[in-house]
Formats: structure tokens, C-alpha cells, sequence
């Protein structure tokens, strides 16, 4: 009777000692993981952090960047690549906030976004504008979309992009290509 307990007893031990043993094992294995997550959680925090120093220098003055005023001399051209025989003059206003206006001698105020690309200097813009004909009818809208390059001073920039023509309806009626170059207004 005796070693019929000791027996009972000593199984019991044992089932202690393992059931323990898993336990410190998954214990490690949390802690492992909670590690391993807090580990990435940091890598993540200070990619995000290093992106936004880089934001907040363009807009400390640290870098050049696109905000500003700017005086523009825009050239239509074929997608090709011929440029059309004559040119106009635009200004482009590029706010903080990552909105721009602008007008020129082809259309009326232009109102869009811009943001950062890849790249020192690099930057892009999609606007939209109301077009009308010589006797001021309304003919429909011009949408526009445009990559922008600084110079390393920040105080030219060249764009290259395209447009497209919509009538009232909202149907593509024309479409084509255009490259300008402007000074920034200081």
C-alpha cells in the first residue's frame, strides 16, 4: 500500500515536473515572439522616422523643394516629340500642403495636387483647368499631368507630361504632350 502511493505519488511528480517544463517552454517561446515583434515594431519606427526627417527638412529649408511661386514658359509638342511653333507663359503656385493652382495664356486658373517622387528634386503634379474659345464659350475641361525636375540649387525646374481635352459632356476630345521650363519667384 505504501508503494502503491509512492508509485501514485511519484507519477504525479513526474506529470509536475512536465507539465512544468512545457510551461518554461512556452514561456521562452513568448518570449521569443514578443521579442521578435518588438524588434520589428522598432525597425518599422525608425524607417517611418527617418521618412519624415526627410519630409520635414524639404519643408524647413534644409533641401530645395517644389513650394514657391513659379514663372513658367510652357512648349505644347506632339508625343513624339516635335515641338508645336509657339509657346506660352504659365505660373505655378505649389503650397506645403501639397495643392497647387496656376494659370496661363492657354486656359484659366488650374487647380490641383503634387507630391514627391523618387529621387532629389523629383516631384509631380495632376491639375485640372475650365477651357474656353476666343469669344469666351465654354468648351469643357483640360486635365494635366506632369513630372517635375529641380535643379540642384531649387531655383529651375523643367516638367514633361501629358494633357487631355474634355468637351462639356466629359468625352476626350484631344490629347497631347508638353514640356515647360520656369524660375522660381523670389
Amino acid at each position: 500500500m505504501i508503494f502503491d502511493d509512492y508509485a501514485t505519488h511519484r507519477h504525479r511528480l513526474k506529470s509536475i515536473r512536465r507539465n512544468k517544463s512545457n510551461y518554461e517552454v512556452k514561456k521562452m517561446t513568448s518570449k521569443s515572439t514578443i521579442s521578435t515583434v518588438g524588434i520589428a515594431l522598432f525597425v518599422v519606427t525608425v524607417a517611418v522616422a527617418a521618412q519624415l526627417v526627410t519630409l520635414g527638412q524639404d519643408y524647413n529649408g534644409n533641401t530645395p523643394t517644389i513650394t514657391g511661386v513659379w514663372q513658367m514658359v510652357v512648349t505644347p509638342k506632339t508625343c513624339n516629340g516635335l515641338s508645336a511653333p509657339v509657346s506660352f507663359p504659365g505660373i505655378l503656385l505649389f503650397s506645403q500642403d501639397g495643392n497647387m493652382t496656376g494659370t496661363s495664356t492657354a486656359v484659366t486658373s488650374a487647380y490641383g495636387t503634387w507630391e514627391r517622387e523618387p529621387g532629389a528634386g523629383n516631384y509631380s503634379f495632376k491639375s485640372v483647368s475650365l477651357r474656353y474659345d476666343a469669344t469666351q464659350a465654354f468648351l469643357g475641361t483640360r486635365v494635366l499631368w506632369q513630372n517635375i525636375s529641380l535643379n540642384d540649387g531649387g531655383d529651375k525646374m523643367t516638367t514633361d507630361g501629358t494633357f487631355t481635352d474634355y468637351d462639356k459632356a466629359g468625352a476626350q476630345v484631344a490629347s497631347g504632350c508638353s514640356t515647360a521650363a520656369g524660375t522660381r519667384f523670389e
